[in-house]
């Protein structure tokens, strides 16, 4: 009978025995992690297609009434109204418009 065989058919195993044989296998464990790793990578990235998906615009504005200022005020405005027109064209709210199109 195996030395590592209780009498009650349980296995030990000694640590110092496991720690050789991870040291003995060191080299395949880092290189299968490794493999998973650059799988698991190329395919969340490559493959699979997100499920949600967020994007922000923030709008800052500052109040002045210097008159050194009316400049940026006016391209901030025009900052503004370009962000503004590109909320409208996004596909949050462009799909319920296309909705409501639809139905009448």
């Amino acid at each position: 009978m195996d030395k590592n065989l209780q009498n009650d058919g349980t296995i030990t195993l000694d640590i110092r025995r496991f720690n050789v044989i991870m040291k003995k296998n060191i080299l395949g464990i880092v290189i299968c992690g490794v493999i998973g790793l650059v799988l698991s990578t190329i395919v969340s990235t490559v493959i699979m297609t997100p499920k949600y998906e967020s994007s922000v615009d923030i709008l800052v504005n500052q109040k002045s009434s210097d008159i050194q200022t009316q400049l940026n005020v006016q391209q901030a405005d025009l900052q503004a109204i370009n962000t503004y027109k590109d909320v409208l064209k996004k596909p949050i709210i462009l799909s319920d418009v296309l909705k409501q199109l639809r139905e009448k």
